[in-house]
C-alpha cells in the first residue's frame, strides 16, 4: 500500500516537471505581447480585434503599418463578429493620420507613451498630448461621437477603465499628432502640446545720433555804395569858371578876325 502510494506521488511529480518544462518553454517561445500569447485582449469592441502586435517600437510601427494597408480589423477571428470591419483608415484620419504619414513612421519620429485617464500622454517623461478622445465600436450613447460606421469616440475621463493605458504616439517637429493604444489599435485623438518657442535675442538698440544744432546765418552785410561824383557847389563853380574863360578866349579870337578884315 506504501509502496504503491510511493509510486503515484513520483509519477505525479514528474509530471508535473514536465509540465512545468513545457511551459516554461511555450512561454520563452512566444512573445509577451503578440496576439496569440495576449489572447484576453481580443475584444470584439476593439478598433484591431487583438490589438497592435508587438513588444518594440519597431514592431509595433511594423504591425500598424500592415493594420492600415490591409485596413482589415481581424475581426474575421471573433466568435460573434466573424467579419473583418474595414474601416481602420478612415478611424485613423479622423485621429489624425494620413497614408503619407503612416508610410514615413519610424523609430525616430514615433515613440511608445502613456496615456492618462484624464487625457494627458507622457512620452519619454514629457506631456506632450492633452484632451485624449478614444474611439472603439461602442454603442451610441450620452457623450459621444461618431468617428464612422459603428466606431464612435468620447474623452478619456468618461470611457476610461484603467488609470493607464500604453500608446504608440506619432510626432512631428517634437509635437504629437496622434495615439494608437498598443492593446486594442484604439485610434486616440488629441490636442499636442506646442513645441516652446526659443525666444529671439533681443537687438541692441542703437544710440541715436546727438541732432547737429544748426548754425545761426549769419546777417548779411550791407554792400558799400558806389561813390557818386561829387556834383557840389566847389565843382559847379568850377565849371562855371571854365566855361566863362573859354567863352571870353573865343570871343577875343573872334574879334581879332573881324580887325583883320
Amino acid at each position: 500500500m506504501i509502496r504503491t502510494v510511493l509510486q503515484k506521488s513520483r509519477t505525479i511529480t514528474a509530471a508535473a516537471l514536465a509540465l512545468g518544462i513545457l511551459g516554461a518553454s511555450f512561454g520563452a517561445i512566444l512573445p509577451t505581447n503578440s496576439r496569440v500569447y495576449a489572447a484576453s485582449n481580443c475584444d470584439k469592441v476593439n478598433i484591431v480585434y487583438c490589438g497592435i502586435e508587438g513588444s518594440t517600437v519597431n514592431q509595433y510601427i511594423a504591425s500598424f503599418k500592415n493594420d492600415y494597408a490591409t485596413n482589415k480589423s481581424g475581426h474575421i477571428d471573433s466568435p460573434t463578429v466573424k467579419k473583418n470591419y474595414t474601416d481602420l483608415q478612415s478611424v485613423y484620419n479622423w485621429a489624425g493620420a494620413t497614408d503619407s504619414i503612416v508610410a514615413g513612421m519610424n523609430a525616430t519620429n514615433t515613440k511608445v507613451g502613456t496615456l492618462y485617464k484624464d487625457g494627458h500622454i507622457v512620452v519619454d517623461g514629457k506631456t506632450v498630448a492633452t484632451n485624449a478622445w478614444v474611439s472603439a465600436r461602442f454603442t451610441e450613447g450620452a457623450g459621444y461621437t461618431n468617428v464612422a460606421g459603428n466606431v464612435y469616440a468620447r474623452k478619456t475621463t468618461t470611457s476610461f477603465a484603467n488609470p493607464t493605458a500604453q500608446v504608440l504616439v506619432y510626432m512631428s517637429n517634437d509635437q504629437a499628432v496622434f495615439a494608437v493604444m498598443t492593446e486594442c489599435g484604439n485610434a486616440v485623438k488629441i490636442t499636442p502640446v506646442k513645441k516652446p518657442t526659443t525666444p529671439t535675442t533681443p537687438t541692441t538698440p542703437t544710440t541715436p545720433q546727438t541732432p547737429v544744432t544748426p548754425k545761426t546765418p549769419e546777417a548779411p552785410k550791407p554792400e558799400t555804395p558806389a561813390q557818386l561824383p561829387n556834383t557840389g557847389a566847389g565843382e559847379t563853380i568850377g565849371l562855371f569858371s571854365g566855361i566863362s574863360v573859354a567863352g571870353a578866349s573865343a570871343h577875343r579870337i573872334f574879334t581879332a578876325r573881324r580887325r583883320n578884315k
